[in-house]
């Protein structure tokens, strides 16, 4: 008798179904050996697909085969099992996806982050960094034995890196104690643990710290060999740039150096020297000469820049010095619109002292957006006055950076100790400006105190990163805009209460034997019943 068509085909229907078992196999085989370049990815992709394909053919041809296998006893518990396995590797491999640091192979970076302040996070500057490479970027990490801890965390940070540069950053661990290392730390000159090394062709720069502040500033000074000059204006009493006293410079200073920038000083004369990429004026004592005032005003005239921070008349006159005036005080109010009040501010919103104000909501600027509401710390400040809305020069734009709280008070001295009758907050401490004709650039800050060593060395308020987000944007080098500090959260653990103590004991130790004693019974009185 002869067979129809369909019988012929469901004849060889079990061969189908062993030559997908094999296409499935090999399919499966090439995903495993590919690697990350995926050789293999076009027989993987073939195989899987016939596989597939004959795989259905093989059950739409011999239905009942499938049936009857389901529905054998011993099939059905296989089939629990295995649903049940499938489901827990489909777990942990999701698990994995989103906790695993970045792979090596695979290039995830599905980590989260769960601390409170984005402690495992890299920066938004660096990742902006990263992203804007012009050429690649490898970096060396030499490591002994004897420095573990730090590979382990310069490899979590480089991994970082390295994902977010995409193909432009790539890093090697290296262990100096072998041959290979050696000659290759003789080659970029390392002669320490434990050190980050970046190269870009032909240049190199060499990490200050195992850190993402030392590999970024690094990263920085490597791809961007042209150093803006900053000349810290000297002559009227100004704290030494060098000093590492508590009234010192030398925090703003090597900040700046770590960041790409040359610092000199500046006696004005003549003329400001034609590399200034910005003035910085910090507590000046007696009041600039009509000469220096016309010199630094032809300088902004040309599109310069310049920063200027000056303490309250009352702390001048404490350090021997004069009050706040004269030509420069008249120029800034007649071609900025701005200048410094004759005040010093409290704030009820300070810490410990009322002059002590605290800051962490700023205005909306490039200088400001990203300090994450990290708190800036101003010690006897004065306000910024600004020209009335419409009032003030024409060609010039003016943002607050730093403002008092509602519950501030601007006051002439501190002998009255009546804030009513004085003008009250919010007040700006710091304000920026730009004329958008000539392209000059000017910050004020009321305050002096923010950038000396005292405060700027505290690693866990934004002082010193406000002062470089100022040279920046003054520079135009707003792609620098510097690395915030992390804020600081101190917890710490109250004594459990009597109280407390008794409820938990009741929860933990009472509560469970009581509720399985009741479904006990309640089981048992069922039981009973029926």
């Amino acid at each position: 008798m002869e067979l129809s068509r369909t019988e012929r085909l469901q004849r060889w229907a079990p061969t189908l179904a062993v030559l997908a078992a094999i296409l499935l196999l090999a399919g499966v085989l090439a995903w495993l050996l590919g690697g990350p370049a995926q050789q293999f990815a076009l027989v993987r992709d073939i195989a899987l697909v016939g596989g597939v394909i004959l795989l259905i053919a093989y059950i739409l041809l011999r239905p009942g085969d499938l049936s009857r296998l389901l529905g054998q006893r011993q099939v059905r518990y296989g089939t629990n099992t295995a649903a049940q396995i499938i489901a827990l590797v489909a777990i942990l491999a999701i698990i994995n996806y989103f906790t695993l640091p970045v792979s090596d192979t695979l290039k995830l970076n599905r980590r989260w982050d769960l601390t409170e302040t984005g402690e495992l996070t890299l920066a938004q500057q660096t990742i902006d960094l990263l992203q804007n490479l012009k050429a690649p970027v490898k970096a060396y990490g030499f490591f002994t034995s004897q420095s573990q801890g730090l590979r382990q965390q310069a490899e979590d940070l480089l991994k970082q890196y390295e994902y977010h540069a995409g193909n432009k950053f790539s890093y090697e661990i290296v262990d100096p104690e072998f041959e290979q290392g050696l000659f290759l730390a003789a080659q970029l000159g390392v002669s320490r643990d434990a050190t980050i090394v970046l190269v870009q062709g032909e240049n190199r720069q060499e990490a200050d710290s195992v850190s993402e502040t030392g590999i970024t500033t690094a990263l920085n000074k490597l791809v961007r060999p042209n150093k803006p000059v900053i000349y810290f204006i000297q002559g009227h009493g100004e704290p030494d740039i060098n000093s590492g006293d508590a009234q010192g410079l030398s925090s703003a200073r090597q900040a700046l150096e770590a960041n790409n920038y040359v610092v000199r000083t500046l006696v004005i004369t003549d003329t400001i020297p034609n590399d200034a990429a910005a003035l910085v004026l910090a507590e000046p004592k007696v009041p600039l000469t009509l000469s220096e005032t016309q010199v630094i005003s032809a300088y902004l005239g040309n599109g310069g820049a310049l920063l200027v921070a000056q303490e309250p008349d009352i702390v001048l006159q404490q350090l021997q010095g004069q009050p706040w005036g004269g030509p420069f005080s008249d120029y800034l109010t007649k071609t900025w619109g701005l200048d410094f009040r004759p005040d010093i501010l409290v704030d009820n919103q300070a810490v410990q002292s009322m002059l002590n104000i605290i800051v962490a909501n700023y205005g909306v600027s490039t200088i400001t957006q990203k300090l994450n509401r990290v708190a800036s710390l101003f010690v006897q400040a004065r306000s910024v006055a600004t020209s009335a809305p419409g009032t003030g020069p024409s060609d010039i734009t003016t943002t607050p950076l730093v403002q008092t709280s509602a519950n501030s008070w601007s006051l002439p001295n501190l002998e009255d100790q009546d804030f009513t009758k004085y003008p009250r907050g919010p007040f700006p401490i710091a304000v920026s400006a730009e004329n958008f004709r000539t392209r000059a650039r000017l910050v004020m800050f009321g305050d002096v105190d923010f950038m000396l060593n005292r405060t700027a060395q505290n690693p866990s308020i934004a002082n010193l990163t406000l002062f470089l987000n100022s040279v920046n944007w003054l520079t135009r080098q707003e792609e620098q805009i510097s690395i915030a500090p992390k804020p600081q959260v101190q917890r710490s653990l109250r004594p459990v209460s009597a109280t407390q103590q008794t409820l938990v004991a009741l929860i933990s130790i009472i509560l469970p034997p009581l509720l399985a004693a009741s479904l006990g019974v309640g089981v048992w009185w069922r039981r009973r019943g029926a």
